[in-house]
């Protein structure tokens, strides 16, 4: 009897470690899908909220940053072309103690210097990661992200900038993508991104669009992988939007003109954003007061020429939109 009376006293230990164990399984995996909301506002300030989608607009920026992982890094770029970067877990701490908290109180940030991107990377993998700069003037530059790993909260140089350029967007890209297309006011480029080498943060980009008039200039970029038939996402000034295929761009070198993407009334037909809708279905439009969802099957797919003297697409929005999610 003593015999089997330790059997099951060992089996019961068992199971309770085994439960134990589990209970400790399901935690880390319930933390890894959690995250801190944190967004950045117009006035310069952080905040950290429960839900992204109970908040009532009004920020330009957005980070997701894991529960799990305590080596996540923020750089944040700026339109004269440099950046800074500071641990992640730094900024929490300081939001846990004041729900809001100025962006000058953790960096030296210019009064006459925008925020044009933040990124959030894990300072672990950056090594087969990088980034693609691109500014106003229609210059871009490919960047390892592993060049920004350390800490700088003094403003370092991330690109050069030719005479009153500005840096436009800042994008991290995905391993599996292997196609960038940079958008002007109403023109659009498609190249491979292996046709540009890697450069240092102290080097101009390359000149990858060449502007018909003297009012063009960069507005975004999009990354493609082109084993993937994607659908684009293009948002315009006056706030219509139509989708397209990447198809309808042909692939050339960089440095070219690109293609029109819209013609007519120049007025009406400036786009402001383009979004990458490959995997995704909905998006959310960040406004100055309350935040608007984004299905993109109510969104028409027209050609690439989609606008004559009447704007047409589905009217999105009337307000300006800062930011898409």
């Amino acid at each position: 009897m003593k015999d089997s009376d330790n059997k099951i006293t060992i089996i019961s230990s068992s199971l309770i470690s085994l439960g134990k164990q589990l209970e400790i399984g399901e935690k880390l995996l319930s933390n890894f899908s959690k995250a801190y909301h944190v967004i950045i506002k117009s006035n310069r300030t952080v905040s950290l909220v429960e839900d992204i989608e109970t908040c009532n607009g009004g920020f330009k920026f957005y980070l997701k940053i894991p529960f799990s992982n305590k080596n996540n890094k923020i750089l944040f770029f700026m339109s004269d072309g440099k950046y800074f970067s500071i641990n992640a877990e730094n900024v929490l701490e300081a939001l846990k103690e004041n729900k809001e908290i100025a962006l000058t109180d953790l960096f030296n940030l210019k009064k006459d210097v925008d925020i044009i991107s933040t990124i959030l990377f894990n300072s672990f993998k950056p090594n087969k990661e990088y980034l693609i700069l691109a500014t106003v003037g229609g210059f871009v530059k490919k960047i390892y992200l592993v060049e920004f790993v350390k800490e700088t909260l003094t403003n370092k140089i991330a690109i050069k900038l030719y005479n009153k350029d500005k840096l436009k967007a800042v994008k991290k890209i995905p391993n599996q993508n292997n196609q960038l297309m940079v958008f002007t006011n109403d023109r659009a480029i498609r190249f491979e991104l292996s046709k540009l080498k890697f450069l240092k943060k102290n080097a101009y980009g390359n000149r990858v669009i060449s502007f018909i008039s003297k009012e063009d200039n960069v507005q975004g970029l999009v990354s493609i992988n082109n084993l993937k038939e994607s659908i684009l996402l293009l948002i315009s000034e006056n706030g219509y939007g139509f989708r397209i295929s990447i198809s309808d761009f042909r692939l050339t070198n960089y440095g070219g003109k690109g293609v029109h993407v819209t013609v007519g009334n120049y007025n009406t037909c400036i786009i402001k954003h383009a979004i990458n809708t490959l995997d995704r279905n909905e998006f959310i439009l960040v406004q100055e007061n309350y935040l608007q969802k984004l299905n993109v099957h109510d969104i028409q797919i027209y050609g690439r020429c989609w606008l004559d003297s009447e704007p047409k697409g589905v009217k999105i929005s009337d307000n300006q939109i800062n930011l898409i999610i």
